[in-house]
């Protein structure tokens, strides 16, 4: 509804098609896990990347699509672009769910059970969410109001997302995704180190699987990824480590992915400001702006 709300105010021309491919496991397909859930299979990174790519084959998407994705949507649209160059042309990358850059706490947290994450089970998972999706639960002196949202909200939240989904989808869901990438307690995170080297300089080019990289695998793509730079749920430095970027003097953020654009966005968490705003309302004319650019690139180099 938020990114529905954004489109609107966007105002985007009437000759632009616009797309929204519903994932697995999300929005209606919910249905499909309530009526028939012996054979309904919980989503994977490569299974979303799939159906999203034949859903632009089955709707004659063309040859000349930007894309727009936030958390897991920025994932699914960054391995998207890898996967069919020949549709995507430029993406925006919000705070983007690539396994790599989740955080490692809310990693923990959902697997030892010290945090339900979107899998509610009282009114205060509720609260709590809503305070990691700002600037964290425990940063009560850097925003206005300790939770982000009136306290009337949470019950009609509750309400909604206990009754919108079968008992236990949303924890299935996430475990799938987790499992997928090797995002366990026990497990490296990321490509697994050889040749005795540490984490961080791990291989790339001996990882077979894009989902385990560390770094950025799609150097040539042009895109913008923008990043709150206090989000608790996609960490922001693993974010700059994965698409190896650098802070100037100036302040200024680059990448060395070639095309690349890069954006922090300052005192921001998941989905709120610090002073209150909405991620959708901060990020509306950059995005509007880089969206609607449909000149050719330039060949590659």
């Amino acid at each position: 509804e938020d990114f529905a709300k954004m489109v609107v105010d966007m105002q985007i021309p009437l000759n632009i098609r616009i797309l929204v491919p519903e994932q697995i496991g999300h929005g209606q397909d919910i249905e499909r896990a309530r009526s028939d859930p012996e054979n309904f299979k919980q989503p994977t990174h490569e299974s979303m990347l799939e159906s999203t790519s034949e859903f632009l084959d089955e709707i004659k998407a063309g040859d000349n699509c930007n894309a727009f994705g936030i958390s897991l949507g920025g994932a699914v649209c960054y391995y998207l672009h890898k996967h069919r160059p020949d549709i995507i042309q430029r993406s925006v990358l919000v705070s983007p769910a690539i396994p790599s850059c989740v955080d490692r706490g809310l990693i923990n947290g959902i697997q030892n059970g010290t945090n339900r994450f979107i899998c509610f089970e009282s009114r205060e998972d509720v609260k709590l969410l809503m305070r990691d999706l700002s600037t964290g639960r425990n940063a009560n002196n850097d925003r206005k109001k300790k939770d982000p949202i009136p306290k009337f909200f949470l019950e009609s939240i509750y309400r909604m997302l206990k009754s919108a989904a079968p008992e236990g989808h949303y924890h299935a869901m996430l475990s799938s995704l987790l499992k997928n990438t090797g995002l366990t307690l026990s497990s490296t995170v990321g490509c697994v180190p050889t040749n005795d080297t540490e984490d961080g300089d791990a291989n790339e080019e001996e990882c077979a699987n894009p989902f385990l990289a560390l770094t950025d695998v799609d150097q040539e793509s042009h895109r913008l990824v923008i990043w709150p730079n206090k989000d608790q749920i996609i960490d922001y430095e693993l974010g700059k480590r994965f698409f190896g970027v650098s802070i100037t003097e100036e302040g200024n953020a680059t990448s060395s992915s070639l095309n690349t654009e890069f954006e922090m966005i300052p005192d921001c968490g998941h989905v709120f400001h610090a002073d209150g705003p909405s991620i959708f309302d901060l990020i509306r004319s950059k995005v509007k702006e880089y969206l609607l650019d449909f000149a050719p690139l330039p060949p590659s180099s």
